[in-house]
């Protein structure tokens, strides 16, 4: 976790950058630069992306779980205890393949670092670390210079889960199928590059947790198994090449 600082840190100065370049670049039309959707009735395109992501989600089984972990956690008032939906922070990258004019096949891969720890109670200490491949289409609304896509993918993650008290680390891994609805916008600054904004609702079903030898991990207060499964919503900015 202790890149997540970081990364929040320089995530306001990412969005800065890239709106103030873009914004820049739609204000000079006159350097030659060829739009999207002339570029496309041409030919089809392959392009790439990569940038940073947050999002929130919410994960009740582990939640109550990870409740049960904490010393007089009971007693802390509402505004100390944790929140039904967590923040994530991290990366992704992927390719994009156009298929026909108003459809593309997509591949994308997700890090999400998520941290579900109480702060009145620093020596317990819970995080998520997740990869999540992906593959889905999308559609394809092509503007002069602009790219619109809706899209709907399915995915497969692999998470650890690291608990952490009084210095003594424990780890359990879990497996997801996901489903996930995305709206993008890219911004033309170039004859090739263009800004990526992302919008995304997920939802993950499955993901028991199990330590190295295999033992499910047991909510000891019901009884019950303890997995990933949550839904959520997350947005994304970075930049997206494109080959046509």
């Amino acid at each position: 976790m202790q890149g997540m600082p970081i990364l929040m840190r320089k995530l306001p100065l990412l969005v800065f950058i890239v709106f103030s370049v873009s914004a820049n670049a739609q204000d000079i039309p006159d350097k030659k630069i060829i739009p999207f959707e002339q570029q496309n009735k041409k030919s089809n395109f392959i392009s790439v992306y990569t940038g940073m992501l947050v999002d929130i989600s919410s994960g009740t089984n582990l939640k109550e779980y990870i409740e049960t972990r904490l010393p007089g956690y009971s007693n802390l008032p509402n505004d100390q205890t944790l929140s039904t939906f967590a923040t994530g922070f991290g990366f992704f990258a992927g390719g994009d393949f156009q298929i026909s004019k108003s459809i593309s096949v997509k591949i994308d891969y997700s890090y999400r670092v998520k941290d579900i720890s109480v702060d009145a109670i620093p020596n317990h200490t819970y995080s998520v670390f997740t990869h999540r491949p992906s593959i889905g289409i999308n559609y394809i609304i092509p503007e002069n210079y602009a790219f619109i896509k809706f899209g709907g993918s399915v995915s497969y993650g692999v998470s650890n889960f690291r608990r952490k008290e009084f210095g003594l680390e424990s780890n359990f891994t879990g497996y997801t199928l996901g489903f996930n609805l995305d709206l993008m916008l890219n911004l033309q600054l170039s004859n090739m590059l263009a800004v990526y904004f992302g919008g995304s609702l997920t939802g993950d079903t499955g993901g028991k947790l199990k330590d190295e030898s295999g033992t499910v991990l047991i909510n000891p207060k019901n009884g019950n198994e303890v997995d990933l499964s949550s839904f959520g919503a997350g947005l994304k900015i970075g930049l997206n090449v494109y080959i046509f």
